[in-house]
């Protein structure tokens, strides 16, 4: 949703969509992604036995800690290229 809300608050508020606002808000969905994730990984045992259906439970224990990690290294590598690409050092300095 983090990309389609400041697209759409992008065009409300100043009247055109602006590239600079979805390319820092990518790597913000993505660990917010990653955080959910990381939840449904610890609670695949519980939630298995009450029948629920999380992407954790659907990829198994061991490609879900692959698609945790693919999310992280998204969120840098995004978080990064925003950052060169708007030069922006305070996205560059907050991966350090």
């Amino acid at each position: 949703f983090g990309p389609g809300v400041i697209a759409y608050e992008s065009i409300v508020l100043v009247g055109s969509l602006h590239w600079e606002a979805i390319a820092f808000t990518v790597p913000v969905t993505l660990y917010v992604v990653a955080t959910l994730q990381a939840n449904n990984y610890r609670d695949i045992e519980a939630d298995s036995r009450t029948g629920a259906r999380t992407v954790a439970i659907l990829l198994g224990p061991r490609a879900s800690l692959v698609y945790y990690d693919l999310l992280l290294l998204g969120a840098h590598v995004t978080a990064l290229a925003a950052g060169w690409r708007y030069s922006c050092a305070g996205a560059l300095a907050s991966l350090a």
